[in-house]
């Protein structure tokens, strides 16, 4: 596809190595090089001291809101039923159901796969935002992180250092950075059917893609995962039974090259192949003062095979092998506001100074920065799966099989600056083998469709923080092994009493082992004792290891009620339960820090409507749905400073929250050549009630979501030019964000929410030409392209970083500019 030239924002938490790199540089040695027995001898006392916590929220509650939007549905539900009594009942215009059938299929019909059977996305009772991979060429989305764009309700962001390995993916305000090797994700991505838990590297890419389903809300009762937020579902292109494929070649400023391609195939008549590969390179658009290098770089290569076996007309089989390699220049987070006295400002005055220098470049566009450490990350990521069915007759039998490895290196300047203050290396080594196996059919008469089955989970990472503190006055070495064992049964079934009502029932268990090896050393200089300590706050005895488990059962379940007055409208009430599993804080150091957390419960009602209309003679299609959500124990991640300045985090449960919101996207057709869609979400999230238990500070009423705007809208066009014989596409888009308040933080006197300033509302304007088949005889695309037409200088992460003792923020991309050419065979 056509790829805007792109530094996608790359995000980095603490990373060290006392081996020290050149600015810029990222280590090419990989962390399965690290073995588990690998405990630094040098040990230490920790320096206690009272941490210094900071979170990241956003968004302020309104009095009503959810009134104001059960109103509005309301109103919109009757006008609905108005129509479609209308139409069942008119003699006056008789053909009405002749112009709903042909705005449906000239807005064409969209297929999803959101209860693991091929649907039409009109009459599927839940929200789902899908693309194909040519919407997804032409809305310009590259990666899983520009789904925001057109996807209402869900949201990206970098992190507090701009990784790409595993961003922070939010739906309905659910979404967070998982540090913790113990902690699965909110929001779930699936590939080829397969849950894969640790995404390091998974978004970077949507290449020689067939489809792409977000799906919004608890997930579980027809996955082999259960999630809180939802879950992103991307399906790959299969091989075919014909030769073909195509090749493409995209350029842009600051260097963009990428290369990619796609070939299927025949062996046989039963057996089939495609090869599909991309090259992406970036020479970097934030220049290093300190020696000339770029940050923000990306140097990425990513491969695919898939096997397509059809024996005969019952049996199927599908093998997809994919491998990636990312070596990626961070996105510097710059220091706006260092307040002296705390943090690294407390013991370095110079770092007051430097952090005013950092201010300066921030304001003067966030081009310049000035680091003395690597700063970037290091990713391969190589997996297979297997999906086979097999047609019994009245059911089907399927099995998803997956197993994945992935190597990741992590490396940031922590302290921001060019001073030798703060510099962290993370390695890590994650091993996934999944299975699930699935019955599904119909019964009664076909009145009765259902889906059940089984599915086993295992994980084992290892994982290693390294920190070196005031240029190796202090040397912490903090990390472990981590494996999780999940063992599921879910069942999903769907009656339709009649053609008008149908009803739908899902429910899931799960049974989660987790279990942890932890060890803690420091070396100041030479050697110490045991970092970790015990409940006397005294270090543990040689070998310096600390033991965990965990283990739960949750039960996860579904209820909708769907009704169809006509076949033009959806109207559906659903409630859910959801879960996300429990665990402990691997990299704590104190029993308080190492503290288990629960699961997250989070139990939703969501009314939602599917409509397409003829609108004075336009195919017009409107979808939208309104939520309710109430959580318990949710999971917040805190980041504290260690009176040694070594940073931390860790996972606690927040004991009760609340988000409500509203969703809707439309389509519709002014004229044959003309296409014009939008969306816009609405979404008011905070805790209702969360005293820290490490510090006592008192959240209740604040936000509890990571720079997530109240609203979100889009506007967008496709208007085929009227040039004759040739078809050329102009595509303008305009994305819209509303003031989004940074990350805050408590005052411990006074329990008062203090937040670190606003992101003023701001909009993105993109524009592309698709100029298809512009030479005879020849199955060409060329297309340019521009992102961020207007050059908008925005933030797309800011908070307060204890470790620094200042406000900090982290920009997005400036204007690309780029081209490309496709060619068809």
């Amino acid at each position: 596809m056509g790829r805007a030239p792109s530094a996608r924002s790359v995000r980095l938490h603490g990373t060290n190595s006392s081996r020290r790199l050149a600015a810029g540089e990222i280590s090419a040695s990989r962390p399965e090089t690290i073995g588990e027995d690998e405990v630094p001898a040098g040990i230490t006392n920790v320096l206690s001291g009272t941490a210094a916590t900071a979170r990241l929220s956003t968004s302020a509650t309104h009095k009503n809101f959810l009134a104001r939007m059960l109103c509005a549905a309301s109103l919109y539900t009757i006008a609905l039923c108005s129509s479609a009594h209308a139409q069942a009942t008119s003699d006056t215009n008789p053909n009405a159901g002749t112009e709903v059938n042909s705005a449906s299929t000239q807005l064409g019909e969209i297929t999803v796969m959101a209860r693991r059977r091929e649907e039409n996305i009109q009459n599927v009772p839940a929200s789902i935002t899908a693309l194909s991979g040519a919407s997804l060429e032409a809305a310009s989305v590259q990666d899983v992180t520009d789904l925001e764009k057109v996807t209402p309700g869900l949201t990206y962001n970098p992190g507090t250092a701009g990784q790409v390995a595993e961003p922070a993916l939010t739906i309905r305000a659910l979404g967070a950075y998982v540090g913790n090797s113990f902690q699965d994700p909110p929001v779930a991505l699936y590939f080829a059917e397969a849950p894969v838990n640790r995404q390091a590297g998974m978004i970077a890419a949507l290449f020689d893609i067939d489809s792409v389903e977000v799906l919004k809300g608890p997930q579980g009762t027809l996955f082999g995962r259960s999630t809180t937020g939802g879950a992103i579902v991307v399906a790959p292109v299969r091989p075919g039974d014909t030769f073909g494929g195509y090749l493409e070649t995209t350029f842009g400023d600051h260097g963009t090259r990428d290369f990619e391609g796609a070939v299927t195939i025949p062996i046989t008549s039963t057996l089939s192949i495609r090869f599909s590969g991309l090259t992406e390179n970036f020479d970097g658009d934030i220049t290093n003062l300190f020696d000339g290098t770029k940050f923000n770089y990306k140097h990425d290569s990513f491969g695919r095979v898939g096997v397509l076996w059809t024996p005969n007309d019952k049996l199927q089989s599908y093998l997809v092998v994919d491998g990636l390699e990312l070596n990626e220049g961070g996105i510097p987070d710059f220091n706006v506001l260092a307040t002296p006295g705390e943090g690294l400002a407390a013991i370095v005055p110079a770092y007051v100074t430097e952090s005013a220098l950092q201010a300066q470049r921030a304001f003067d566009g966030g081009t310049t920065t000035s680091l003395n450490d690597p700063h970037g990350v290091h990713v391969t990521n190589v997996g297979a799966t297997d999906i086979t069915t097999y047609d019994l007759g009245s059911v089907t039998l399927k099995n998803v099989a997956s197993v994945r490895q992935i190597f990741q290196v992590e490396q940031v300047d922590a302290d921001g600056t060019d001073l030798d203050l703060v510099f962290a290396r993370v390695p890590q080594n994650t091993t996934q083998y999944t299975e699930e196996l699935q019955l599904s059919g119909k019964a009664l008469g076909d009145k009765l469709t259902y889906v059940t089955g089984f599915d086993y989970f295992h994980e084992r990472t290892f994982k290693l923080t390294d920190t070196l503190i005031l240029g190796g006055a202090v040397v912490t070495y903090i990390g472990g092994t981590t494996t999780i064992d999940d063992y599921g049964g879910y069942g999903h079934v769907t009656y339709q009493f009649n053609p008008e009502v149908s009803m739908s029932a899902g429910a899931r268990y799960t049974a989660d082992d987790r279990t942890g090896l932890e060890f803690g050393q420091s070396a100041p200089g030479a050697s110490g004792p045991c970092e970790l300590l015990d409940a006397n706050f005294n270090p543990l005895p040689a070998p310096c290891l600390r033991a965990t488990q965990e283990s739960s059962g949750t039960i996860d379940y579904m209820v909708d009620l769907d009704y169809k007055p006509s076949e033009a409208i959806l109207l559906y009430l659903a409630q859910r339960r959801g879960t996300l599993a429990g665990g402990v804080n691997l990299e704590g150091i104190t029993p308080l820090e190492a503290q288990p957390f629960a699961p997250e419960v989070v139990e939703d009602v969501e009314f939602g409507w599917k409509t397409t209309f003829s609108l004075a003679g336009m195919p017009t299609r409107v979808n939208g749905a309104v939520y309710y959500s109430f959580y318990t124990n949710l999971q917040e991640d805190i980041a504290f400073t260690r009176a040694n300045l070594t940073p931390g985090s860790l996972v606690e449960n927040a004991a009760a929250a609340q988000a409500k919101g509203l969703e809707l996207d439309f389509v519709v057709k002014p004229t044959p050549s003309l296409t014009i869609s939008g969306n816009t979400s609405i979404v008011d999230a905070h805790f209702t009630k969360y005293i820290n238990p490490l510090t006592g500070q008192n959240f209740t009423n604040t936000p509890f979501d990571t720079l997530l705007p109240e609203y979100t809208a889009r506007i967008a066009a496709d208007w085929q030019l009227p040039f004759a014989n040739e078809d050329i596409h102009f595509i303008p888009s305009y994305n819209w964000r509303s003031s989004t308040p940074f990350g805050g933080t408590n005052n411990a006197e006074t329990a008062v929410f203090v937040t670190q300033g606003d992101q003023q509302p701001y909009g993105l304007l993109d524009l592309r030409l698709d100029w298809r088949n512009p030479v005879p005889r020849c199955s060409c695309e060329l297309s340019v392209f521009s992102t961020n037409v207007l050059d908008e200088h925005y933030t797309v992460l800011g908070g307060y970083s204890p470790l620094q003792g200042s406000a900090n923020r982290i920009y997005g991309d400036l204007r690309r500019v780029g081209a490309s050419l496709k060619y068809r065979f």
